[in-house]
């Protein structure tokens, strides 16, 4: 190419790279939300032959474009409804102080040793006065008391009691519905506050879109390389993928110290090209549960800082579509039951030392789907892993017997792992079922490293592997030993 007749040469390669962020804050109290999006441009300006004499060389466009978009939303439904528990709860816990003070605010006092001495000194001097004036016409009214008692008694003497009887059940029924009512409020309260304790929900979505170009005589517009892909014909598209994926998770405490997780995946893609093909993959249930605090449930404070015990199950689900891919019938299907862990646990003991141990479980079946039979591979892996490791760190010296106290920095770690797995793998089709492998095999770690001085640490660490391959009857040993220095400059 040339600009007013001076020769600049041509574009060979082309890389362009738009990115896009935006995050609100606006009702940050309810919900947050994210929205991302990049896109990609890579060309090539490829030459392909060699002109002749007098003609110029001939080349030809070719390259990709890559547009992501993604988003998060996350629901603050915890934290709103904590807030609204909260505040149900203030007015509920100032029921019972307020009642305290309205027997009390007649008097002014809030002791009720004083409540007598308060009664006859809030009166006053008028009432004192108007007291003594109707001295006498109480004296009436007590004679007229005494008839009615004896009226009373008389009544009580006489079989049925029916007065009595009436008093207390008036007395019984006025007291039972308030406390009823406190109760069924307390009761909702509580199931309130438990529902309030499920995490914030998080959804998340992913889309990918790719073409690829190739043996253009002009570049494409400007507008595909800014994010529009469409623009380009079918014919003119070498491959194109489109890639969708969505997950939402949250998590419920169930007590205190026994937590779970839960989370949902879907993940879609498509390619489209000489031969298309689909894949659909679907992760669910997904559930992990925690338990911490253990050394308090087994009364294990005095040797146990903290453990914890944790489990896992997932199901993982894939379709594999080829040809067409609007089919009803997968081509073929995998599917993945996981118990990573089946059950672990992690204990941090006195004087820096700690230990795990984790049992583990995976099945997967793979079936290739025909007209007459299907094939089916299935793999069974069962493993146990352990570690266990101690530290000891004295920086201000140690005592040696007849030597006394040498000062001198001293940090020293060792650990010893273990694992054992066994992988049993079998094949079903049209024959009888083929055991393709049966293998059992377990491998020990131990280790140790010292440091000499703040920039000089060393240590060596060892290796021993056996494995037993039972379908071929196969026997191997393995002894590994490797010493090493680390010196800092």
């Amino acid at each position: 190419n040339t600009i007013y007749d001076i020769p600049v040469g041509k574009e060979k390669d082309r890389n362009q790279v738009i990115d896009f962020d935006y995050s609100p804050t606006y009702l940050d109290k309810i919900f947050s939300f994210n929205f991302d999006s990049d896109v990609n441009y890579v060309e090539t300006h490829k030459k392909i032959s060699q002109g002749t004499t007098g003609e110029e060389d001939i080349f030809k466009y070719e390259g990709r474009f890559s547009r992501n978009i993604g988003g998060c939303f996350t629901l603050k439904n915890y934290d709103l409804l904590m807030s609204l528990t909260s505040k149900f709860q203030k007015p509920v816990s100032k029921t019972l102080p307020v009642k305290t003070e309205e027997k009390t605010e007649g008097t002014g006092f809030k002791d009720e040793g004083r409540t007598e001495i308060g009664k006859t000194e809030g009166l006053g001097r008028e009432l004192e006065q108007k007291a003594d004036e109707e001295l006498g016409e109480e004296e009436k009214e007590e004679e007229v008391k005494e008839e009615e008692k004896k009226e009373e008694t008389t009544l009580r003497e006489e079989p049925g009691e029916e007065l009595e009887e009436e008093e207390t059940i008036i007395d019984s029924t006025e007291v039972a519905p308030a406390e009823k009512e406190e109760e069924s409020i307390s009761i909702f309260l509580r199931a309130f506050a438990y529902i309030s304790n499920l995490q914030n929900i998080k959804l998340t979505y992913n889309n990918t879109y790719k073409t690829d170009y190739e043996q253009r005589d002009e570049r494409p517009g400007f507008a595909y390389q800014l994010g529009l892909p469409h623009i380009l014909k079918e014919e003119e598209i070498k491959l194109k993928n489109n890639n969708d994926k969505i997950t939402a998770s949250t998590g419920f405490p169930i007590l205190r110290n026994l937590q779970t997780s839960w989370r949902f995946s879907k993940d879609i893609r498509k390619t489209f090209g000489n031969v298309s093909k689909k894949t659909v993959g679907t992760v669910f249930p997904d559930v992990g549960i925690t338990l911490t605090e253990f050394e308090r449930i087994i009364k294990a404070e005095n040797i146990l800082t903290s453990s914890r015990i944790a489990s896992s199950y997932v199901l993982t689900k894939s379709q594999t579509f080829s040809g067409n891919i609007n089919s009803d019938k997968p081509q073929s299907e995998q599917k993945v039951v996981s118990f990573r862990p089946l059950v672990s646990w992690n204990g941090n003991w006195v004087h820096n030392i700690t230990s795990s141990i984790s049992l583990n479980y995976n099945e997967t079946k793979n079936t290739t789907f025909y007209e007459t039979d299907d094939v089916i591979h299935k793999e069974t892996r069962k493993s146990i892993n352990s570690n266990f490791g101690w530290t000891f760190s004295a920086a201000k010296g140690i005592k040696i017997p007849l030597l006394g106290k040498i000062q001198f920095e001293n940090e020293v770690s060792a650990d010893i792992g273990f694992n054992l797995e066994q992988v049993y793998k079998t094949i079903k089709g049209r024959e009888d079922l083929i055991v393709d492998r049966d293998m059992i095999s377990f491998t020990i770690t131990p280790g140790a490293s010292y440091k000499f001085s703040k920039d000089i640490r060393g240590g060596l660490t060892s290796n021993y592997d056996w494995s037993h391959d039972k379908k071929k009857d196969l026997k191997i040993k393995t002894f590994r030993l490797s010493i090493w220095v680390e010196i800092i400059f």
